[in-house]
């Protein structure tokens, strides 16, 4: 099998939000870190002028990058948000059935879904997660997702709403997106605070 047709595999072993599945000798978490901290500088570029400059993996994590920002360096530390109980459930009937089971699939299709209550308090659940293990202050958070059913037109209106409130040892945090065709030239990104 070739390293391209491992990685398809690994992103559809996940059955729900597979874009940033990892797997040692497949994509490894520090590659998947650098990559996700690409986008972000080129979105965070593009959506709030911030120039992000000489990203690259951090070996005394963490925080996971380091990087230059107006020729200061920054800690940028990255976190997925992903519902781990739907992809634990997945895997489980997956086994049980004997075929691969997604959330698209009636069982956990509603379970999938989501809304400004439930995305608020992931937000929250991890902001108070990183901030609780914050060694050393992080200039930036990117939480990143690719929920399946999570849009960036959802996301959107409920970052009107009210802002997130900011934590101790996190300079700003932003939430991510992975690419949508058609809505812009870069990954969606959102300002948490």
């Amino acid at each position: 099998m070739s390293d391209w047709e491992d990685l398809v595999n690994l992103i559809n072993s996940r059955g729900h939000a597979g874009v940033f599945a990892q797997q040692r000798g497949i994509l490894e978490r520090r590659d998947l870190e650098l990559s996700v901290a690409l986008e972000w500088a080129r979105s965070a570029a593009a959506v709030f002028g911030l120039d992000v400059t000489e990203i690259r993996s951090n070996p005394a994590d963490p925080p996971d990058c380091v990087a230059s920002v107006n020729g200061r360096q920054v800690g940028i530390e990255l976190t997925e948000l992903v519902d781990g109980e739907l992809l634990a459930e997945l895997k489980f009937r997956s086994e049980q059935d004997g075929r691969r089971i997604t959330s698209h699939h009636s069982t956990v299709f509603m379970r999938a879904q989501w809304d400004e209550m439930r995305f608020r308090a992931y937000i929250d659940r991890l902001l108070d997660k990183k901030a609780a293990k914050a060694k050393v202050p992080f200039d930036f958070l990117v939480v990143y997702s690719a929920e399946t059913y999570l849009s960036c037109e959802l996301v959107r209106q409920w970052m009107t709403n009210a802002p997130f409130a900011p934590r101790a040892g996190i300079g700003a945090a932003h939430f991510l997106m992975d690419y949508v065709p058609g809505v812009s030239e870069h990954w969606p990104v959102f300002r948490l605070y």
